[in-house]
């Protein structure tokens, strides 16, 4: 299983099993030219997050803005950032090989932390929680 968070345009976030980065329909128009930003990197054996949306330009007749998921990188630790479109979130883990971080599945910690986020950003902007 490969468990990711996905956060679509109208603010719902639903627990995927798949592979996000490669994801055409849910994540981006290409799945070759993912956008990523590092939330939480891995370090001392404990996982990071990685937040994955398109990196095509943005115009604004494009894809609107996702208020939600922009809201929800900072309240997770992340830098804030101006996301458009769907927003996938997974797991990290550090690579042994090459010491870089590689994605992966989100722990059943990191599942409860973005639900648990995701609520009360909701309930900060007075939008109806799951």
């Amino acid at each position: 299983m490969n468990i990711y968070a996905l956060i679509s345009n109208d603010g719902t976030l639903q627990l995927c099993d798949g592979t996000p980065w490669h994801t055409n329909d849910t994540v981006a128009s290409r799945p070759s030219s993912p956008a990523t930003v590092t939330i939480h990197r891995p370090a001392w054996g404990s996982p990071g997050l990685l937040g994955l949306t398109s990196s095509e330009p943005r115009r604004p007749d494009s894809r609107p803005a996702n208020r939600v998921a922009s809201a929800l990188i900072p309240a997770l630790g992340g830098p804030p950032q101006d996301i458009h479109g769907s927003l996938a979130i997974c797991g990290t883990q550090t690579d042994t090989r090459s010491n870089h971080p590689k994605p992966g599945s989100l722990s059943r910690a990191q599942q409860r932390l973005i639900r648990a986020v995701h609520a009360a950003v909701l309930r900060e902007m007075n939008m109806p929680c799951d």
